[in-house]
């Protein structure tokens, strides 16, 4: 029931701060600078939906003519629908580098974008799937085209604990994400 409810309001808590983003909270607004909504699938057919909300670091760490590498962070929620079992709920933070290309492709600028960072899962044992534990790393390596207002992205995510518990089963999976700039 203990880790129930702190699942419970891990979720709530995360839900309710995106939707403070939607308002109109200066302050929220001023730190975090984007929203992101997305739907997939995993590996083994399981459907996956992501809300989440970055900050921009609003540094370029690199530039040339083709382009210029830049990072924001990302904290996100991510909700995997499993057959006949309660939703696995995924909560996770990382920081993530982006390369934006300077020429456009359908009248948006083509980016790459890697992350690692770390996630709490709700449930670690699940379809026949040991995780070893609520602990793990999110991997990210995503395509995007970049709009005026937005980002249109074909990411792919694993989450793996790393080797730091006995079990590691690992998760896959490809989604389609639209992240809005504000």
């Amino acid at each position: 029931m203990k880790i129930y409810m702190m699942n419970v309001c891990l979720c709530r808590s995360l839900i309710v701060g995106v939707s403070f983003c939607f308002s109109s909270a200066v302050y929220c607004q001023s730190w975090f600078d984007s929203v992101s909504v997305g739907a997939g699938t995993s590996f083994d057919h399981e459907f996956l939906a992501h809300i989440g909300i970055q900050h921009n670091f609003d540094k370029q760490w690199w530039e040339s003519d083709s382009g210029s590498l830049s990072a924001y962070l990302d904290l996100s929620l991510n909700n995997w629908s499993l057959p006949g079992k309660d939703d696995l709920r995924i909560v996770a933070i990382s920081p993530v580098f982006t390369y934006q290309f300077s020429t456009r492709l359908f009248g948006a600028k083509p980016n790459l974008e890697c992350g690692i960072g770390g996630s709490y899962i709700s449930e670690y044992v699940f379809n026949d799937r040991d995780m070893g534990g609520k602990f793990q790393f999110e991997d990210r390596i995503a395509f995007g085209l970049r709009y005026d207002f937005g980002t249109l992205m074909l990411t792919y995510l694993h989450y793996s604990n790393g080797g730091i518990y006995s079990q590691n089963a690992g998760m896959n999976s490809v989604l389609l994400k639209f992240r809005y700039f504000w």
